[in-house]
């Protein structure tokens, strides 16, 4: 009698290993992509005011719609950066040779106060060389980090509706590529994900670039989770059975 529970609980136990291996190999498949974030404020204490907190709700929500979750690691701060971004390769170098610069797969964002010492201008993105960043300034609307965020993902390519004379914005005023002078702004994180919403959609050709990108990695559960997940799903399957066998 001990020796038969012995063996059921042997039975029980390779079951859920066997299980547990078998949804850990095909987690990549069913994982989002997710997309991690280096914040940096540039400048004297004060200049450059982000609102950090608005552009990972926008973000998330924008990039939402495609399975890709959007992370922000703990912001770091250099009084050394200028918190006006010169855009060129001189302007450039001193933020993405800084010590707090992160390179792929994570995206650094520098905020700044201006861009070319003119406050209508809201972000930027770029690389020098290999080494890729955005910048948001103080006059950013609620989508400008997501704008610059999917230049970099997409290389700096439309893609869709793409503008001839400049590729890398879309002339779908709908799109998130769409240059900002044409682009539908949100105003709440609810026109974003609302049926049939016309504010920053992203087009499956850019998404296949975006999922493709070195900055998007597999956001695969952690072994401990998928292990609980396997033993609850053979119990509960287990306990079905015996219940039908008892009627």
């Amino acid at each position: 009698m001990v020796l038969s529970k012995v063996r059921a609980s042997a039975h029980l136990v390779s079951k859920v290993v066997a299980l547990s291996v078998g949804l850990i190999w095909l987690a990549p498949a069913f994982a989002n992509q997710i997309i991690v974030i280096q914040p940096v404020i540039a400048g004297a204490t004060g200049v450059a005011t982000p609102d950090i907190a608005r552009d990972l709700l926008f973000t998330s929500a924008i990039y939402g719609q495609d399975l890709i979750d959007i992370q922000f690691l703990p912001t770091e701060s250099s009084t050394s950066l200028s918190s006006n971004l010169v855009e060129n390769d001189t302007g450039v170098f001193p933020y993405v040779t800084s010590p707090l610069y992160a390179a792929a797969p994570f995206v650094t964002v520098f905020y700044v106060a201006t861009i070319d010492s003119n406050a209508s201008n809201r972000g930027a993105s770029t690389c020098y060389g290999s080494y890729c960043a955005a910048w948001v300034a103080n006059s950013a609307a609620n989508d400008t980090f997501a704008h610059e965020l999917a230049h970099i993902l997409t290389g700096f390519l439309a893609l869709w509706d793409p503008n001839p004379s400049d590729p890398s914005h879309s002339t779908d005023p709908t799109n998130l590529l769409a240059s900002g002078d044409i682009r539908n702004v949100p105003a709440t994180v609810a026109a974003i994900t609302a049926s049939g919403s016309v504010f920053d959609r992203i087009a499956p050709i850019q998404e296949a670039a975006m999922l493709d990108s070195q900055y998007a990695q597999s956001e695969v559960p952690e072994p401990d989770s998928v292990i609980l997940l396997a033993s609850g799903l053979f119990l509960l399957v287990s306990f079905r059975r015996a219940k039908t066998a008892a009627r």
